[in-house]
């Protein structure tokens, strides 16, 4: 594979540059599917997620709820008092989860979109350089 600083044979006909800005932007596209799975994908994660951190919630206060049935009043607010510490400290961190989730299918996301920019940069050169070489008729 040739590097960045020496241009490839490239296209010298209409036709030809004609097929490969065709085949870029065919290129252009898949990379806008990827990265749009990958938004997709983690969406779906952050949903999921988000679900569990509920259903976990539910749990608690059901949890909380039977004790409220069994305990005396002073041991109640005690109790309450020491599980709403726990919920709060739950909560950020689930918070935190789901920000780094977010950050990290984003950050991927745009790494694909990043790496197809790079690569039409390098095509337009490398036509660029191709047509400059051309001699004119």
């Amino acid at each position: 594979m040739a590097s960045a600083a020496e241009p490839q044979a490239g296209p010298t006909t209409f036709t030809q540059v004609a097929a490969a800005l065709a085949q870029s932007r065919r290129e252009d596209a898949r990379a806008l599917i990827e990265a749009g799975r990958m938004s997709v994908a983690g969406v779906q994660a952050l949903l999921e997620r988000r679900i569990d951190t509920l259903r976990e919630a539910l749990s608690e206060l059901r949890a909380v709820s039977k004790l409220m049935r069994h305990a005396g009043a002073r041991e109640t607010v005690a109790h309450v008092d020491e599980l709403a510490r726990g919920a709060v400290q739950l909560t950020l961190a689930s918070v935190r989860e789901m920000a780094a989730l977010a950050s990290s299918t984003q950050r991927e996301a745009l790494a694909v979109l990043a790496r197809r920019l790079q690569a039409d940069l390098l095509e337009f050169r490398q036509m660029q350089s191709t047509l400059r070489q051309r001699p004119p008729k």
